[in-house]
């Protein structure tokens, strides 16, 4: 099978970049294109995929275009998109006669299916792919991560405060898109998700890189949804009695079973002849 992933990868994610490998590493052949800046009718006339796969926040005009004559199925990450959004996405699409394959999110407080297209739920994934050295050599007790303004960070011993939101690049000591920041995990003897909302990449990779890391909530909601995804229980709340202490056993579940591979084991399963 031919697949062409438009690179959506962003600061917080590059899920497009370890599908591409998953793909790869499966049989399959895998490229990549900037459909911002890349033409898409010069890639697919040269690679010829049997599937495109494309960010419902990066589609433009050439795209439909194409797709309107183009014999070749479509999935769409819909990622940051609401159900109305995603209606609207449906419709549109409809209305300029473009097929969708299926749909694919992270959110799985979505439904299965919406406008008669299903709506596949693929969880954010450790990217395990060239993880490199920055040239850096330092020892911090703890990195406190954010997604968010934190008005309120406050630890007894020595810390620095990481993200990987552009928006707060000028508020937190390093500041690092997630392929760079996976690599400073081990500089910290423990690694805090700040109110933590959801399961997200950064998360995932510190869990993989075998330092101790919790999250610390305002409330223990997120427990639940760990507990979903993992299969198992394990307590990462910073601020219980009970919270782990020996992450030999997480990191290799995420390790074995929330890489990009098994995310594109999950996409691949969902294509017919796959």
């Amino acid at each position: 099978m031919k697949l062409l992933l438009d690179n959506y990868s962003d600061y917080t994610s590059s899920q497009s970049l370890y599908l591409n490998e998953g793909f790869k590493r499966f049989g399959h052949e895998s490229n990549m294109f900037n459909v911002a800046s890349d033409s898409i009718y010069d890639m697919c006339d040269i690679l010829i995929p049997d599937v495109l796969i494309m960010s419902a926040k990066r589609m433009n005009h050439d795209a439909i275009q194409y797709l309107q004559q183009a014999d070749i199925k479509l999935l769409i990450n819909v990622d940051g998109l609401n159900e109305a959004n995603i209606s609207e996405l449906i419709a549109f699409t409809k209305g300029n006669n473009v097929s969708i394959k299926f749909l694919f999110t992270s959110n799985t407080k979505l439904p299965n299916s919406i406008g008669g297209i299903n709506i596949v739920k693929v969880y954010n994934a450790a990217d395990t792919n060239n993880i490199e050295d920055l040239d850096c050599n330092y020892n911090v007790d703890k990195a406190i991560f954010i997604d968010n303004d934190e008005q309120d960070i406050g630890y007894t011993t020595s810390f620095h405060v990481l993200s990987c939101n552009e928006d707060l690049k000028d508020k937190v000591d390093i500041f690092l898109p997630c392929v760079a920041m996976r690599s400073l995990f081990t500089k910290y003897n423990e690694i805090i998700f700040k109110n933590m909302q959801d399961i997200n990449q950064m998360f995932l990779n510190a869990l993989c890189s075998g330092t101790k890391t919790y999250y610390d909530n305002k409330d223990d909601s997120i427990k639940n949804s760990l507990d979903k995804m993992f299969k198992q229980e394990f307590d990462l709340n910073y601020q219980s009695d009970e919270k782990i202490t020996n992450f030999k056993d997480i990191s290799s579940l995420v390790q074995e079973k929330h890489s990009g591979d098994n995310r594109a084991k999950t996409i691949l399963s969902q294509l017919q002849g796959a």
